[in-house]
């Protein structure tokens, strides 16, 4: 994979799905309950993309969704009971918003587009470059949540302001790289 595609091919990534980065925003009070989301999401994210490419060719096509949303939630539960076993006081801070990542936009993605038509290497790099990149959003939303701490930053819709503000950035940035890039064919 050449390093251009990772900057001018976004389309599966959380900056321009920001519906899926929704109902992580929610936990990025500060930088620690980020990364716990974000290590939830990796989890959840990683374990259905492999499960899912590796039944693939057992699953009829019309009832594909059906399949990976129960499989997602199947998932999700396993996560979320396996995180209250072993973490409590994290499963306790991040609450409902961890079975909420059942129907996230991000994954089910992800489940569609790549697992159940590519296959596991591709659902795996893929995964892990999608995985980085909510990292990566969720760890600044949160680093700067925790650093400004105004109060216009700290309730709900100051992480929504600063993923506005990382949107805005990136697409600068974007527009800079886009200007000198040489075309992929794919």
């Amino acid at each position: 994979m050449k390093p251009g595609i990772f900057i001018l091919d976004m389309n599966r990534y959380p900056l321009y799905l920001v519906l899926g980065v929704c109902p992580l925003l929610i936990t990025t009070i500060n930088i620690q309950s980020a990364l716990n989301m974000s290590v939830v999401f990796i989890s959840c994210l990683l374990s259905l993309g492999v499960l899912i490419a590796l039944i693939r060719n057992l699953i009829p096509y019309h009832i594909r969704m059906i399949m990976i949303l129960i499989l997602s939630a199947l998932v999700v539960s396993l996560v979320s009971t396996g995180m209250q076993y072993l973490a409590y006081e994290v499963h306790a801070s991040l609450g409902i918003y961890i079975l909420l990542l059942v129907m996230n936009c991000l994954v089910l993605t992800h489940a569609e587009e790549v697992a159940l038509a590519d296959g596991l290497i591709k659902s795996v790099m893929t995964g892990l470059l999608t995985c980085f990149a909510v990292f990566i959003v969720l760890t600044c939303v949160g680093s700067l949540r925790q650093f400004i701490a105004s109060d216009l930053l700290n309730g709900s819709s100051g992480a929504f302001l600063l993923l506005g503000f990382l949107i805005a950035g990136f697409n600068w940035l974007r527009s800079l790289f886009a200007a000198n890039a040489v075309p992929v064919s794919t």
